[in-house]
């Protein structure tokens, strides 16, 4: 196994966050349970309300994926391995998303195995009934993607990288979408990398100061 796949499995990375991203992430609250069910809630109603105004109709929301030579669900677990694995190297290289991987542990810990299920299982589901939905499909993909990685932004400076990862992901799993003509795709893609990547960010919190459990 070469020396990142170790590192990356094995969890023996990353070096520390700088000193100035340690101190504005302790400022920073995590997200409760009823905050995120909430906010997809919402989010899952206003896909279907949307939804139920185009010609295609609510029920283009559960298409199935069309047969294709590559099976629907082998495309989408190889777009979310490539999502997990690539983010994983570079951060054992640049600073920038090693500070950014420690703030976003702290916005979600502490990460258990509920607080996984519920995080990564309803942003997969219902930000994909949305932005690969409704949106998608009024607006084209690129434009569903951009608007995908402002809403992980939340219009700050510093969280940049992370709506840049965010567009990158809204292509791929719009791509994906196009390709198979169904949200089966793009939804298991998005909850495979959440989840993954919500244990892979564990290993941010000690140096984060929040509790793993």
């Amino acid at each position: 196994m070469t020396r990142p796949f170790r590192k990356f499995f094995g969890r023996s990375w990353p070096a520390k966050p700088s000193v100035h991203a340690l101190l504005s992430i302790a400022e920073r609250p995590a997200l409760s349970l009823p905050m995120v069910i909430s906010f997809h809630l919402a989010v899952f109603g206003a896909a279907v309300a949307w939804q139920s105004l185009l010609p295609a109709g609510v029920a283009a929301l559960w298409r199935p994926p069309k047969d294709l030579a590559i099976p629907w669900w082998v495309a989408a677990l190889g777009a979310s391995w490539l999502l997990v694995l690539g983010p994983a190297v570079l951060e054992a290289r640049l600073p920038a998303l090693r500070d950014l991987a420690a703030e976003l542990y702290t916005s979600i810990a502490p990460v258990t195995p509920l607080r996984i299920a519920v995080f990564a299982g309803l942003s997969g589901l219902c930000e994909e009934l949305l932005f690969r939905g409704p949106v998608q499909e009024t607006l084209t993909w690129p434009v569903a993607a951009l608007l995908f990685g402002a809403l992980h932004g939340g219009g700050s400076r510093r969280l940049w990288l992370w709506s840049a990862f965010a567009v990158i992901a809204g292509m791929l799993f719009g791509a994906l979408v196009d390709l198979y003509d169904s949200l089966s795709p793009a939804i298991v893609a998005h909850t495979t990398v959440n989840a993954i990547n919500m244990q892979r960010l564990r290993q941010y919190a000690p140096v984060a100061g929040r509790p793993q459990r």
